[in-house]
């Protein structure tokens, strides 16, 4: 079974439920937030192409929720608290990464990178 549901404390006592299906790009296009990343940014705009997944994950989760609870009201959190946190604490973030490489895939990273070595040869 895939797991597709994690929770974030994105700063003390605030957690923040994340929610990885392909309907994340949904919630990105809504928002018009761009999910690549600039070939040119290497490694950093991976990062932050990452960050806004998680950022559209949480979206998501929320929008799941408040359709069988409307009382929840707009999602609460914002970008800055994602984009912070990533970069204050890069260890945890690259655990959520991996997370949601493998929501989305179904399967690990290791997997992932064996199966682009084989193609790339």
């Amino acid at each position: 079974m895939i797991v597709t549901r994690k929770i974030v404390e994105l700063s003390k006592g605030v957690a923040c439920e994340l929610l990885v299906t392909p309907a994340l790009y949904g919630v990105a296009a809504r928002r018009g937030i761009d999910l690549t990343s600039d070939a040119n940014a290497g490694g950093q705009g991976v990062f932050v192409s990452y960050i806004k997944m998680m950022y559209c994950a949480a979206v998501n989760a929320w929008e799941v929720k408040a359709v069988d609870s409307p009382e929840m009201g707009a999602f609460p959190y914002k970008y800055s608290e994602f984009d912070a946190w990533a970069w204050e604490d890069p260890k945890r973030f690259i655990g959520v990464v991996t997370f949601m490489y493998e929501a989305l895939t179904g399967r690990s990273l290791k997997e992932g990178a064996i199966e682009e070595k084989k193609k790339r040869k």
